[in-house]
């Protein structure tokens, strides 16, 4: 568990070293504008993960009712998922103006392509997320801290691993 409280409460120096994996997301420039916005409106980065994917998920089914044109019909909004969030398209990203911006093209019939807080947004036939990200953190007692050690995106569709940083 990657939980700053615990290793505080259990005491830092008994795990330092220690590694482990979470779910991660993928350092994009749209995603640190993510990450400096909620920090601004929070008065700190979010402690739980998933943050950025579940805010991706949100937009993305705005988006998709935007471009069927309703917000009740959900198989017409489903059906508009890939439409918003694949590409071709263009690219609108998370922060307010971006969504803004994109819930009016979407309903305009343009093709948008949603670039997310996560990464890109992309879904598979079936309807599946197309990539995902997980970091590598380890325990630095002296520091007090969880330092991630490795993020990579892996292709859901493949398995292969794309990216490293």
């Amino acid at each position: 568990t990657r939980d700053d409280e615990m290793f505080a409460e259990l005491g830092w120096e008994n795990f330092d070293g220690m590694q482990g994996t979470a779910p991660g997301a993928l350092t994009t420039d749209f995603g640190d504008d993510f990450d400096a916005l909620y920090e601004a409106e929070f008065g700190e980065l979010y402690q739980t993960p998933f943050v950025r994917e579940a805010y991706d998920a949100t937009v993305s089914i705005v988006l998709a009712a935007a471009a069927a044109g309703t917000n009740t019909d959900s198989v017409a909004i489903r059906d508009s998922l890939r439409d918003v969030a694949n590409p071709p398209g263009d690219v609108y990203g998370p922060g307010a103006d971006d969504v803004g911006d994109a819930v009016v093209a979407a309903a305009a019939g343009t093709d948008i392509d949603y670039q997310g807080a996560s990464g890109s947004v992309d879904f598979d036939a079936n309807g599946d997320i197309t990539f995902g990200a997980i970091e590598i953190w380890q325990v630095d007692a002296a520091n007090e801290a969880i330092v991630v050690i490795q993020r990579f995106s892996v292709d859901l569709t493949t398995g292969e691993v794309l990216e490293l940083d």
